[in-house]
């Protein structure tokens, strides 16, 4: 007979998301298990999104605000403040299906020793179109996932606005890293798929949205490196060649994400310095060429390349 983890902890950084926090919320509320906190971190926001919360009467929703330092603060903060074991971290511009919490209490009891366990996203593109990802490498249905890093490189099975981590694992590992202005999500769930088992629900039971306000993937910003390897090369950890080679390619992946940024906003020199560094990639080949050819190509013609880059790297 399986023991449920009965209650868990939400966190919801908030920053100018007015238009959508409601939706974010409710979305929470009308789950079919009830036994949840939530807790919303005002990252000093400057829009109307604060008061959009404090109307919603529930006696579970606690409000923490802070000054502006970022969502991975806001989520530390979340963190240290939640009272469960097991939380689970929603964007203020996303949303659950009812079923979400219920499953995943479920399958965090089934597998006690997984650190995170996540469900399937459906996503909401610019246009307003539902694109539902194709998962490689995942159970059919739900269980553990064989090599995370190998299903992340045809597309990461986990977003974190369907994650669930116990806290045990933050208290190991600590937070989100703060001073990364993209990809610090990523960077944390590549973290524990490093230390621990990873659960997934082959279940569609969360909404992303590309088209909201205020989304750092939007605008096309300049973004950090991915430190994976350094963070790697820290440890005292063996991983066998396997493993090895999918997170590597994992990893030149994302530095071929940011080269193709770099040449959306016209920043060759950076775009040629992560190129370099993912020339060793086996399964992004034709990126890392088309990347090189890239450099080269008068602006009219880059465009063209920069529409096709974006179909390849998600």
């Amino acid at each position: 007979m399986v023991t449920m983890t009965k209650n868990i902890s939400v966190v919801i950084p908030l920053y100018n998301k007015e238009r959508h926090i409601n939706r974010a919320i409710h979305s929470i509320l009308s789950q079919t298990h009830q036994y949840f906190e939530i807790i919303v971190v005002n990252d000093g926001s400057t829009d109307g999104g604060l008061a959009k919360v404090k109307e919603i009467k529930d006696k579970r929703i606690r409000i923490f605000n802070q000054e502006n330092s970022g969502v991975s603060a806001a989520r530390n903060k979340g963190i240290d403040e939640a009272k469960y074991d097991l939380i689970a971290f929603l964007d203020a511009d996303d949303q659950w299906e009812p079923e979400f919490i219920e499953n995943i209490v479920r399958v965090a009891a089934i597998y006690p020793d997984a650190g995170m366990i996540g469900a399937a996203s459906k996503i909401v593109s610019y246009r307003e179109k539902i694109k539902y990802p194709e998962f490689k490498f995942v159970p059919l249905e739900e269980g553990i996932i064989d090599n995370y890093f190998k299903a992340a490189c045809e597309w990461p099975p986990i977003h974190i606005s369907a994650a669930a981590v116990r806290k045990e694992v933050f208290n190991k590992l600590g937070g989100f890293t703060v001073g990364m202005r993209y990809g610090q999500d990523n960077f944390m769930l590549c973290k524990i798929a490093l230390h621990y088992p990873v659960a997934f629900i082959n279940k569609f039971f969360a909404i992303r949205y590309e088209n909201a306000d205020n989304r750092v993937s939007k605008r096309y910003e300049v973004i950090n490196d991915f430190p994976l390897f350094e963070y790697i090369n820290s440890l005292d950890l063996k991983i066998d060649d396997e493993n090895y080679y999918y997170i590597k390619e994992y990893i030149y992946q994302k530095y071929l994400l940011i080269a193709g940024r770099s040449l959306r906003n016209g920043d060759k020199r950076m775009a040629s310095f992560y190129i370099f560094k993912s020339k060793q990639t086996k399964l992004n080949k034709r990126l890392y060429i088309l990347g090189k050819i890239a450099l080269y190509l008068p602006k009219p013609i880059l465009n063209i390349f920069i529409g096709i880059w974006g179909k390849i790297i998600y």
